[in-house]
């Protein structure tokens, strides 16, 4: 059973589903851009760091059918907000327990569950608020996401690894093993 999500604006609809979805793909783009102190904290090269990203999408596109059916069923504002909790727990956990590869991995493994649920509800969203005529136009703007996170996850290099991150935890240890 679909749960409907009720009246809502359609412009709201889009923002709320296009964030969501920036949301959901934050903590693999931080990951993959953060990789040259990452790969000097945590100890392994950028093989590690490409393959805890594959494991993210892996994640996603495995559990995903199953996902969209809790989406189907739990309706996309309950389930939106659900992934937004996941996602903030993956990052947390990521930012604040990674200290080797399985360890991160582990975090993207459940930033990679959220996702898969943020995606399937932010379309239900969309399907449920936006006009036939207009659908289109609010799916282009939710796939903007993704290139959205990754440029975010660019601009955050220099705003806060350089600055806070673990850039300066790593140099404070010495050269990486």
């Amino acid at each position: 059973m679909v749960t409907s999500v009720g009246a809502g604006s359609p412009r709201r609809a889009m923002l709320v589903g296009t964030a969501a979805t920036v949301v959901a793909s934050l903590p693999v783009f931080f990951t993959a851009a953060m990789a040259v102190p990452l790969r000097a904290e945590l100890g392994f090269g950028t093989v590690g760091i490409g393959a805890a990203v594959g494991v993210f999408f892996g994640t996603m596109a495995v559990s995903s059918l199953y996902l969209g059916r809790v989406a189907d069923r739990l309706g996309a504002t309950v389930s939106l907000r659900i992934a937004t909790l996941g996602v903030a727990a993956a990052a947390l956990g990521i930012a604040a327990l990674s200290r080797d590869w399985l360890s991160l991995t582990a975090g993207l493994v459940v930033a990679g569950l959220a996702a898969a649920l943020a995606q399937p509800a932010a379309n239900r969203l969309l399907i449920n608020r936006v006009r036939g005529a207009r659908l289109g136009t609010a799916f282009g703007f939710k796939q903007s996401a993704p290139p959205t996170a990754s440029m975010l996850a660019g601009l955050a290099v220099p705003a806060i690894s350089l600055t806070v991150g673990c850039a300066g935890r790593s140099r404070s240890r010495g050269p990486p093993p």
